[in-house]
């Protein structure tokens, strides 16, 4: 009598059986891998969602446009002032300007007058004849004011001086 049971029946059947649990065993470990995966996934998107949600994309553009709109306020009220501060400095220059043209004004007077009398003094040596042509190949800039002291000098009384001028080193008096 045979038995019922085909031996080899079961041993593929164990074997399948044995085969299918490790199938089973591999999915299950997968699994568990995967649903710890999606959990982490979970989480950097749930930190992603409220990372977009801070930053909401028409809160920032409207943070944008307000800080153009004070960015183009304070250029204005910066060039307003600059004009003021630019009419009261060319006001203050104006008034500085002046006063040094003044007191340059009478420094160069007297040193002017100090020159004149010098360089008359040494036209005084030259010959009488060549000193009106001296003064104009020389002094053409100055040559009225030169020949002018020249005719006083040479009409001088000295009684009545017309042209008195005092050297640093000798007082002259309109004298040869």
């Amino acid at each position: 009598m045979k038995s019922p049971l085909n031996f080899n029946l079961i041993k593929m059947d164990i074997t399948t059986i044995v085969v299918l649990g490790l199938y089973t065993v591999v999915y299950v470990a997968v699994f568990i891998i995967q649903q710890n995966q999606v959990k982490a996934q979970k989480g950097t998107i749930d930190s992603m969602k409220s990372f977009f949600e801070i930053f909401n994309v028409d809160e920032v553009r409207k943070f944008v446009e307000m800080r153009e709109e004070t960015m183009k306020g304070t250029l204005e009220n910066f060039a307003n002032s600059d004009k003021r501060i630019k009419e009261s400095f060319d006001e203050f220059m104006k008034d500085e300007l002046k006063k040094i043209g003044e007191v340059q004004a009478s420094h160069i007077r007297e040193r002017y007058f100090q020159v004149a009398g010098v360089v008359l003094d040494f036209i005084k040596y030259i010959p009488k004849k060549d000193r009106v042509s001296f003064v104009k190949n020389n002094l053409s800039l100055n040559e009225e004011l030169f020949i002018n002291m020249l005719v006083e000098i040479d009409s001088f009384e000295p009684d009545n001086p017309v042209f008195v001028y005092k050297s640093p080193e000798k007082p002259t008096h309109g004298k040869e």
